[in-house]
């Protein structure tokens, strides 16, 4: 029990280290910047939420994965919003943004108890958009290296790998 406990500690120092490189590494930090590190230091401070009710009261932290989800949706949909230049583009993400969002309100409304348990459709509305943004983002550069590049090519294989577990 104590060896998965430090290798999520291990996993949330990472983040956290992430986190501030990220932002100490760069000169010229505008608000899609800014956004990034407000993701990342948001996401640490739910993890580390998560982490301490996780110790003192195991496996009662589950209902924390829903904030972590929707938050994530949110904040990276702003993020694609400010990076696309395309008025269709921005538009369908607002669209996207407000339907899921709409989508999980009515949700949790006729089923309250899924607050505390993982809830599949949650993972995969918040999760698919944010991996079609990127790879959307990374054909419409791929002949010029954009400063965001790398971040959304990384930020595709996180969502990709971690809504498959």
């Amino acid at each position: 029990m104590l060896f998965p406990f430090v290798v999520s500690i291990i996993g949330m120092l990472f983040l956290l280290i992430n986190a501030v490189l990220f932002w100490t590494s760069r000169k010229n930090k505008d608000f899609k910047y800014k956004l990034i590190v407000f993701y990342l230091f948001t996401i640490f401070g739910i993890e580390m939420v998560c982490h301490y009710i996780g110790f003192i009261n195991p496996y009662s932290n589950h209902y924390l994965s829903h904030y972590v989800f929707v938050v994530q949706f949110i904040l990276l949909s702003v993020f694609f919003y400010q990076l696309f230049s395309n008025r269709f583009l921005k538009i369908s993400i607002l669209f996207i943004l407000l339907t899921v969002i709409g989508i999980l309100i009515i949700q949790y409304a006729n089923n309250p108890n899924l607050y505390y348990h993982f809830n599949l459709l949650e993972i995969g509305l918040t999760t698919l958009p944010l991996v079609l943004y990127g790879i959307i983002f990374l054909f419409k550069n791929l002949k010029k290296l954009h400063p965001y590049f790398y971040f959304t090519l990384g930020l595709i294989f996180y969502l990709s790998s971690s809504s498959a577990i």
